[in-house]
């Protein structure tokens, strides 16, 4: 396994969840942790595969390896081989009904709750702006007080806030999260479980399995 397969399952379980209501949290721009970008400066669907289809064929192309690419930051090479080992560890499965890949919800849960910390430990670099992580992000900021002057961020020019660099578990994060509450707060709630203490650890999972299990 590696760090961008677990970004690349929280983007599946995202679409899968798209129709579903979000978390009153993630409802409004509370949840961001950016200022304003431009159309460009978000990962969107490519349209080359999206024009003048109905909405089932829509909704089944964005699971494509050219789509998932496409809103993850992640090369579609990349993609197809993190498909491959999802499938073969069983993390990830087949959806019967769509033939659709489909996150399997207790083993990822598994793997962010007990093993993230140990297997894609987050490296902490300079102080620089970026977008709010882990115990900084809307999804965990109201619920715990972080010490410290800086607080964790992903390293981007856009972000909303000067902190401690965090190196997330895929190079892309930042763009695509940032037209996706919810994998910004899966993402999030992930790295809380990689550089958290143990009551904060505790907060995040409890959120994770919630927002998961919905």
């Amino acid at each position: 396994m590696k760090s961008q397969d677990l970004v690349l399952l929280f983007k599946i379980h995202s679409l899968w969840s798209s129709e579903r209501p979000l978390p009153a949290l993630l409802r409004s721009d509370a949840w961001k942790g950016w200022e304003t970008l431009a159309p460009s400066e978000v990962l969107q669907p490519d349209p080359k595969d999206l024009s003048e289809v109905g909405y089932d064929e829509h909704r089944r192309s964005l699971f494509t390896v050219r789509q998932l690419a496409a809103t993850t930051g992640i090369s579609k090479s990349q993609v197809s081989l993190s498909l491959n080992r999802s499938l073969e560890s069983g993390i990830a499965v087949v959806d019967r009904r769509t033939g659709l890949p489909k996150a399997n919800g207790k083993a990822l849960l598994g793997v962010i709750v007990h093993a993230v910390r140990y297997v894609f430990p987050a490296r902490r670099g300079q102080v620089t702006r970026g977008i709010p992580t882990a115990m900084a992000a809307p999804v965990l900021r109201d619920q715990i007080v972080t010490a410290g002057e800086f607080v964790p961020v992903w390293p981007d020019p856009r972000g909303s806030i000067k902190g401690q660099a965090v190196e997330p578990l895929s190079e892309g994060v930042a763009q695509a999260v940032a037209d996706d509450p919810l994998l910004y707060a899966m993402l999030s709630l992930a790295d809380a479980m990689r550089i958290g203490q143990a009551r904060e650890q505790s907060i995040a999972a409890d959120l994770l399995r919630e927002i998961m299990e919905s």
